[in-house]
């Protein structure tokens, strides 16, 4: 399929408006905000030696977000670089990537449940692009729910007798 520049801007556009609906009401699941801190980012293969700035990134289900990541070649405040990472979110995994549909080794993996991400994780990643600490918590709107399964409903009918 061949998509004209006016369709890709159309099709990014309702992309960013879906993830912009999601975060504005998220359902239990759809939503993850994380925080890197303490890290290296490896540039080159076996190249370790960049330390990172403390970053955050949203995370949408079944979508690709992106965050920038902000490091110091060979750990030099003078040599600051950046470089735009690809995040997904399976429902249980996150991949953060240098590219977009990156093989699993560009790209460093948050792994958790549901449950898990809804109390907090915290992980330290160990492969991939990215060595840190990271935190990541799950963000939903608890109070939009339509199921009635641990409420107590009560009616009570008055009749009068005339």
């Amino acid at each position: 399929m061949c998509l004209t520049k006016y369709s890709r801007i159309n099709y990014k556009q309702h992309q960013e408006q879906q993830i912009a609906d999601i975060k504005a009401n998220p359902r239990y699941g759809e939503y993850i905000q994380c925080v890197i801190d303490s890290g290296k980012y490896q540039t080159f293969i076996n190249d370790w030696n960049n330390d990172i700035q403390a970053f955050s990134f949203d995370t949408i289900k079944d979508k690709t977000t992106t965050a920038t990541l902000t490091y110091y070649r060979n750990n030099d405040k003078f040599f600051k670089n950046s470089q735009k990472l690809y995040i997904s979110f399976t429902g249980t995994q996150i991949k953060v990537c240098k590219a977009e549909n990156s093989f699993s080794d560009d790209c460093s993996v948050i792994t958790a449940t549901l449950p898990q991400y809804q109390k907090g994780v915290k992980a330290m990643i160990s492969s991939g692009i990215i060595k840190a600490y990271a935190q990541c918590d799950m963000i939903y709107n608890h109070h939009n729910t339509h199921s009635t399964a641990n409420s107590l409903i009560i009616i009570i009918i008055i009749t009068s007798t005339n």
